[in-house]
């Protein structure tokens, strides 16, 4: 049986071209021009957020009006009025391989394409928000950066492909109208090596999911306890990306004949030289997401602080909502043996059983399949569930929590992070490090995970206590400048992949801190 190609099995998921790309890399010698040029970038606002400060992030934590997403409990510790702003710079990490478009098949060698990949990780606003105490009562807002992931894809040139397959075709008195026999069976062995052309349509291909969140918190003592709502804006680029490679080729092949002349009972035996004309295009997609909604969730959580111990958890249920657009991911691939048409048909029997002679083979219309995922018009997102857990106990803090579908379809999530995060003795600074992961992704109506956005980071920050209430006259007690510095595991395995593949010799690693990007927050008491 066929197995489907690497690159034809996923890509039909549209975001995953890079992955599936990237899953497919292997080294050769970069024998051809360059011919694919592919991106896959994403925001990673949760990553900023957590190395600025965890407890934007880590539900037992209430350190500001940025965390009000993860727990709307977190803004119980705002005094007065404050307005937080964070933001980042974007990083781009970069490897050139050659990757395998297609896997051998029964017609052809593995399509092997050069290539650059780029892993983008967008920067810009990560959150902005606004919380105001009203006695033990916190009421706040924030709108944070969409999370999103897409990719877009760039491909000129051609390279190399082998073919090697055989067809039956028999030669018979239609091509032939003297000949003395009803048929000649001829099996003709297509070995031959052919350019293969690819280009693409450069469009991106993303979808997003834009995040505003309203919420109250009341405080009383170490419990503080919150609810709020949000919207999230779900939209798409509605760009069309397309793939396509074709093989227009010549070269001369030899075809044998087989089975028994009827005439002497004898073998038949010779062969005939042929020139062959191939054309075919073994690989061809089209992708595109033209979708827009809108959602609500509800939100509820809790925190209590002991000092040396805080803990905390929340829910939220997202609703249904209903999506318009649609989606079309249509991959089309060669799988089995062409038409094939003998035409200038000359043979030699005067030697019977054994002939000679040549003759002119046009080879197309190869047999296809096609993967297609495909909905118009709208559809329903079914809802979930979320749930999320955290702790900090002296300096060491932990959390994990993930949305789960009610239903298929919906989108769903997981999330997790270590740190610890410690003030400097006789200073304003607090420091952190630690390490965040989180994995967004659809979970479809056949109940398969689709995972579009993967965050996955180690990093540090520092926070450092600001008396704006001395130096600009507002508010009545500090607030906060915040750095970040945070590196993307996956960006760093791309560019240490590319080293120890181009340079066998010298395995050493690169440096992380050739992959690090920078966020600045800050929190300012009104």
């Amino acid at each position: 049986m066929y197995e489907k190609p690497l690159f034809v099995s996923v890509l039909p998921a549209g975001i995953f071209l890079i992955i599936a790309c990237w899953a497919g890399i292997f080294y050769l010698p970069p024998v051809y021009a360059q011919q694919v040029s592919a991106t896959y970038s994403m925001s990673t606002p949760e990553a900023g957020l957590f190395f600025l400060n965890p407890g934007y992030i880590n539900p037992a934590l209430g350190r500001g009006v940025l965390g009000l997403a993860s727990n709307p409990a977190s803004i119980g510790h705002v005094y007065g009025r404050e307005i937080a702003l964070a933001g980042g710079l974007p990083r781009t990490s970069t490897g050139k391989f050659s990757i395998q478009a297609t896997d051998s098949t029964q017609l052809y060698t593995p399509v092997v394409l050069t290539s650059e990949m780029r892993m983008r990780e967008l920067g810009g606003l990560l959150g902005i928000g606004y919380a105001q105490q009203v006695g033990p009562w916190r009421f706040g807002a924030v709108l944070y950066q969409p999370r999103s992931a897409g990719f877009s894809l760039h491909a000129g040139g051609s390279t190399a492909v082998s073919t090697h397959f055989q067809v039956d075709q028999p030669i018979t008195r239609q091509h032939v109208p003297d000949l003395p026999v009803e048929e000649i069976p001829v099996k003709w062995n297509i070995a031959s090596r052919l350019d293969v052309a690819v280009d693409a349509l450069p469009a991106e291909v993303r979808i997003g999911y834009l995040p505003f969140t309203l919420g109250a918190s009341y405080t009383r003592g170490v419990l503080a306890v919150g609810a709020g709502i949000s919207y999230y804006h779900i939209y798409s680029s509605g760009e069309p990306a397309t793939f396509n490679s074709s093989i227009s080729g010549r070269g001369s092949i030899i075809g044998r004949p087989y089975g028994n002349d009827p005439l002497t009972g004898l073998p038949w035996q010779g062969e005939l030289t042929a020139d062959f004309t191939l054309q075919d295009q073994p690989l061809t997609g089209y992708y595109l997401i033209d979708i827009s909604g809108g959602r609500f969730a509800l939100n509820f959580g809790g925190m209590v602080n002991w000092g040396l111990l805080s803990l905390g958890g929340a829910y939220s249920r997202g609703l249904k909502a209903r999506v318009h657009g649609g989606y079309n991911m249509n991959t089309v691939y060669s799988t089995g043996l062409p038409s094939s048409t003998l035409e200038a048909v000359q043979i030699d029997l005067s030697l019977r059983p054994k002939l000679t002679g040549s003759v002119n083979i046009d080879l197309i219309e190869f047999e296809k399949d096609t993967v297609s995922y495909s909905k118009d018009g709208s559809f329903t997102l079914n809802g979930y569930q979320s749930y999320s857990f955290g702790l900090q106990f002296l300096i060491l803090g932990l959390f994990a929590g993930g949305d789960i579908p009610v239903a298929p379809p919906d989108l769903a999530s997981f999330y997790t992070g270590a740190y610890i995060d410690f003030p400097l003795p006789r200073t304003p600074v607090r420091l952190n490090t630690g390490f965040f992961y989180r994995t967004d992704g659809l979970w479809s109506e056949d109940k398969a995970l689709i995972p579009f956005r993967v965050l996955a980071h180690v990093g540090m920050g520092a926070g450092i206590k600001m008396p704006w209430y001395q130096w600009i006259k507002i508010g009545d007690h500090p607030g906060w400048l915040r750095l970040g510095l945070r590196a993307s595991l996956a960006g760093y395995s791309l560019e240490t992949f590319e080293k120890n593949t181009s340079d066998t010799k010298d395995q050493s690693l690169p440096s992380i801190f050739d992959n690090l990007t920078l966020s600045l927050g800050f929190e300012v008491p009104l």
